[in-house]
């Protein structure tokens, strides 16, 4: 991918220049995979609260899930033929 910088002409080219271009491009990064990881975490958090309120309102139900689940996966992995 390039990047072209419509306001760099050959006389603004120096090393110092493109140093702290790449610097700013860089901490700019930084802040957005900042922002987006805390937005991330918080839905994270929302759904395990939300996962939490719905097996302690439901837990017969989460148990026989979580076993008809775990069955299911053995099931599969231990039918591969060897």
């Amino acid at each position: 991918m390039e990047t072209y910088f419509d306001n760099m002409t050959a006389e603004e080219g120096s090393k110092a220049k493109l140093a702290h271009d790449l610097w700013v491009l860089t901490n700019d990064g930084k802040k957005v995979l900042l922002d987006t990881g805390r937005a991330t975490a918080a839905a994270v958090k929302a759904e395990a609260k939300a996962a939490d309120a719905l097996m302690r309102k439901h837990p017969y139900a989460s148990i026989l899930v979580a076993v008809g689940v775990g069955m299911l996966a053995g099931y599969l992995l231990g039918s591969r033929k060897k």
